[in-house]
């Protein structure tokens, strides 16, 4: 799959093999038209999801010594493998996606079944976690670099999917966009009536899983 980087730089070609998540990535600098494509990763192995760039410096998810994935910088000043550095490293929960925007790495989790997403510096560093207007799924946060505001698809049991809009600058939790149109079933008195609540049980062969789960 081939991707430009947002400043027009670099063309990142992923190459996947079979239907798992094993790629290997070539690297092409537009900006030189005689450079040779780059063999960044060269063997299908393991997961290498480009997320963003910060010049010649390229961000990935991967599964690298991390089977709940992490995040990595690869400067291609200095391509080899010694020279990749951790960002964030491998958390409690599964590492779903990675994007750059607004300058910082969003980082979508998924912790108990349910969403969780972190904002990091790209040196690292945590400056916040999303916070979502109830329990329930959530989807999107993409972006560009140079944006200050990413936007989310949010919906539960109790509510139909609705999109938020999320400051990167400032946070701060989301305002319930407004419902037009909306009928609640007989014998309830909307949404706001239904209250999703997140529970464990013993099943079979998993003690503790979260309900709505299967084993």
């Amino acid at each position: 799959m081939p991707e430009v980087t947002d400043d027009g730089r670099y063309l990142v070609i992923t190459i996947g093999v079979g239907t798992d998540e094993r790629y290997r990535v070539v690297v092409k600098d537009l900006g030189e038209p005689l450079a040779m494509p780059l063999d960044l990763v060269d063997r299908f192995e393991h997961d290498f999801t480009l997320a963003g760039s910060d010049g010649p410096v390229l961000y990935f998810r991967t599964n690298l010594d991390a089977p709940r994935r992490r995040v990595i910088a690869i400067d291609l000043r200095r391509p080899q493998r010694q020279h990749w550095k951790e960002v964030v490293p491998q958390a409690e929960a599964t590492l779903e996606q990675v994007s750059l925007v607004g300058n910082l790495l969003v980082a979508s989790y998924l912790k108990d079944v349910l969403p969780q997403v972190k904002l990091f510096t790209l040196d690292g560093r945590l400056v916040r976690e999303v916070q979502f207007p109830g329990i329930g799924s959530a989807r999107g946060f993409g972006g560009r670099r140079s944006d200050t505001e990413t936007f989310y698809s949010f919906s539960s049991f109790a509510t139909p999917p609705s999109i938020y809009r999320y400051d990167l600058l400032t946070g701060g939790k989301p305002a319930a966009p407004p419902r037009r149109g909306q009928v609640p079933p007989r014998g309830l008195r909307g949404p706001a009536s239904l209250l999703p609540q997140q529970g464990w049980h013993a099943g079979a062969h998993v003690p503790g899983l979260p309900q709505g789960a299967e084993a």
